[in-house]
């Protein structure tokens, strides 16, 4: 039953902001699909759609009180959907164009998996300063180094899974991007230059080889920015700057960690409470 405190344009905007959240399932279906087309490019670019949608959602749910107006738990679509997004989906690309050691990389993929899900369900999974309490999931946006970086370095992409496996249990705080006040405005730029790099890098990448199932691989080396002439135009004008784009998409993951380290230093120390 509705409250008598509200307007029916409160309510409009509450179901509105529920409905921007679905559309993060969307955006994983779509990545699901361009993968099974062999275009992880394009998954990729779904995957970094998704998280656009994940940046903005909660802020615009609680501008408009959805907790109050319907009776849907919106963290709950949120976790459901994240986890798609930033761990379900890309063990795929991993799967997929990802060398693992002669063995080990259905173990990989599993323990990715198990000890997402299980930080997804901490119940002291951020502080409250909206630090998180561990290295997040953030698995879309580690393989994406990984797709780039070290696809053939099988030894390099084990180490990597374990590390940040373990990582997301440690007593580390790692920054939220959006909801952390302090350097916000900084780190939400640094977010939105990584954001633009990756889509860069993504596209220019040709396409990787498909290790499991070789019949899909008939666009192997395809760049899908050269299909179309203004992309095309665009991939072409940026090539100078490539470095530069390289090295700034290699350091703003520098700077959150960074930020992150110091944080965990002041609580270790005693300067902030946990």
């Amino acid at each position: 039953m509705r409250s008598r405190s509200y307007t029916d344009t409160q309510y409009v905007w509450a179901w509105t902001a529920h409905l921007f959240t679905s559309f993060g399932i969307v955006a994983c279906a779509l990545a699901m699909i361009a993968l099974f087309q062999n275009e992880p490019s394009l998954c990729f670019f779904w995957l970094i759609v998704a998280y656009i949608i994940d940046g903005l959602d909660g802020t615009l749910a609680r501008k408009v009180h959805v907790e109050s107006l319907t009776n849907y738990d919106g963290f709950i679509m949120d976790s459901i959907i994240d986890y798609t997004s930033y761990v379900f989906i890309p063990v795929f690309i991993l799967y997929f164009y990802v060398d693992y050691p002669a063995g080990l990389k259905l173990f990989s993929i599993a323990l990715i998996l198990i000890s997402s899900m299980y930080f997804f369900f901490k119940k002291d999974m951020k502080t409250h300063d909206y630090y998180f309490n561990g290295i997040p999931t953030m698995w879309q946006i580690i393989v994406i180094y990984m797709y780039i970086a070290s696809p053939h370095m099988p030894w390099i992409n084990f180490f990597v899974t374990l590390i940040f496996c373990v990582l997301q249990d440690v007593n580390f705080n790692f920054v939220h991007p959006f909801r952390v006040k302090r350097l916000q405005k900084l780190t939400i730029t640094v977010s939105l230059i990584w954001t633009a790099t990756s889509l860069y890098m993504i596209f220019s990448e040709p396409v990787h080889a498909n290790e499991v199932f070789p019949y899909m691989n008939v666009n192997v080396g395809h760049v899908i920015l050269a299909d179309y002439n203004i992309t095309s135009a665009l991939l072409q004008a940026l090539e100078p700057l490539r470095t530069l784009i390289i090295l700034l998409w290699w350091l703003c993951p520098a700077y959150i960690i960074g930020i992150s380290t110091y944080r965990t230093y002041e609580k270790l120390v005693g300067k902030v409470s946990a």
